[in-house]
């Protein structure tokens, strides 16, 4: 039985709380939701939490039932009541979504799926709940609109750039009518940063004129030569109005920058129409790391006063040769390994003497540093690879890092085994000779 005494205020302070901690994976409302100020709570939760308000402790949930009872408490005191079914956020006219989900046969194959399904949507919600916990949707957030906003930015000559690209494109001069841009889909308060969910309409030529003129140091989280393939691939075209494709490109670039416009980490981009999002569920903890896997492969790094931390993904490579190969050859080797890992792990270690060379190792770094990170740099990963170089017949074994930004560490191999013989050193960062 619910207590007589909570109160609206109780109620307030439980939403409240929501906000902040976020809501438990086993707490999640599964038929019914509390909407208030454009966002969605679970009733029975709320009134768990609003109980320890007036009479301090939490309702426990065999305490009193959910459905008509929790739904009839809370629309006396005014809050409104809604059917899950309904997405959490805007899509469309109703008509979009009639077969947003997804049908099966008896055996159990997939017969339809919309990219309007509003049930992969709470799917996404839920998984990023489960993960950072406080998840605000349809967020406001001021970001200036027109590019005259940005004049005096550092990074005024890249939007500018984009701006003029988009403009060329088809001539429309004047596609900038507002002065903010509208609510962001989902913003994640900690580690900060927004996620936009991209259906068709966002992949269209003006978005791949805008994506191609990225800065290369911009950080994004999500692959870019990917959104710009999915573009070239669904050439989506919304002439209501005329410019709403520029339109839309440029408020995507926008969100896009927040990094450099609001100090937030990258925008995660996550497309509706590359995979079922529905079919994964929030409550198994396989399903939320294959979530991870797909989603979450960005520079999301927690703040100083966040003491989680994200696992390192690590890939390694073990290869069987017959000594017939090049260095050339073994190059081609790494870029096919970074395109079949990119968005799948954070660091790939391969072999010890993965390049050889009979001179000192040195003489390869320069070229290295200029074809491996420039790799990496034209696929915008944050990827890192670690290698092993041999130089002098075997007498120097090094190790070394790239990223996209080029060659960060070297080390020595400064002590032998029974069966090797190398140059000494005295330690691993001993230089070269």
């Amino acid at each position: 039985m619910i207590p007589d005494n909570i109160k609206k205020d109780h109620v307030f302070m439980a939403i409240k709380e929501i906000d902040e901690n976020g809501i438990p994976a086993s707490r999640n409302s599964t038929k019914f939701q509390l909407s208030y100020n454009n966002r969605l709570y679970p009733p029975k939760y709320v009134l768990s939490l609003a109980n320890k308000y007036a009479n301090g402790k939490e309702l426990q949930p065999w305490e009193f039932s959910g459905g008509v009872e929790t739904n009839n408490f809370l629309e006396k005191l005014g809050f409104k009541i809604v059917s899950k079914a309904p997405s959490k956020i805007k899509t469309g006219p109703e008509k979009d979504n009639k077969d947003c989900h997804v049908a099966r046969s008896k055996g159990g194959m997939k017969n339809k799926h919309n990219h309007r399904c509003s049930e992969c949507k709470n799917t996404i919600i839920d998984m990023f709940r489960v993960i950072f916990g406080n998840v605000k949707i349809e967020h406001k957030m001021e970001i200036k609109a027109r590019l005259e906003d940005y004049i005096h930015e550092s990074y005024y000559k890249d939007l500018a750039a984009i701006y003029n690209a988009l403009k060329n494109y088809r001539g429309n001069e004047s596609f900038v009518r507002s002065k903010f841009l509208k609510s962001c889909d989902l913003y994640i308060p900690q580690p900060g940063f927004v996620v936009e969910l991209d259906e068709s309409q966002h992949f269209s030529e003006a978005r791949k004129i805008s994506l191609t003129h990225y800065p290369k140091g911009l950080k994004t989280g999500f692959n870019v030569n990917k959104w710009i393939e999915q573009c070239e691939k669904i050439m989506s075209k919304d002439n209501n109005p005329h410019d709403r494709d520029e339109q839309r490109a440029w408020y995507d670039t926008l969100r896009d920058f927040l990094p450099l416009i609001k100090g937030l980490q990258p925008t995660v981009r996550i497309s509706l129409l590359d995979y079922t999002w529905c079919e994964l569920d929030p409550n198994k903890e396989e399903d939320v790391e294959l979530f991870k896997s797909l989603v979450l492969n960005i520079d999301t790094e927690k703040k100083e006063n966040n003491k989680s931390s994200e696992k390192v993904r690590i890939a390694t490579a073990c290869l069987q040769s017959d000594g017939h190969y090049t260095n050339e050859s073994r190059t081609r080797l790494l870029f096919e390994l970074i395109d079949k890992l990119d968005q799948k792990a954070d660091l790939i270690l391969l072999p010890a003497g993965f390049y050889q060379t009979s001179n000192d190792p040195k003489t390869l770094y320069a070229r290295l540093n200029k074809v491996i990170g420039q790799y990496l740099e034209k696929l915008n990963s944050n990827m890192a690879i670690c290698l092993g170089i041999d130089g002098r017949c075997g007498l120097d074994q090094m190790a070394v890092l790239f990223t996209r930004n080029g060659l960060q560490a070297i080390g020595r191999k400064f002590y032998p085994t029974d069966f090797e013989e190398i140059d000494g050193a005295d330690s691993y960062l001993s230089l070269e000779l």
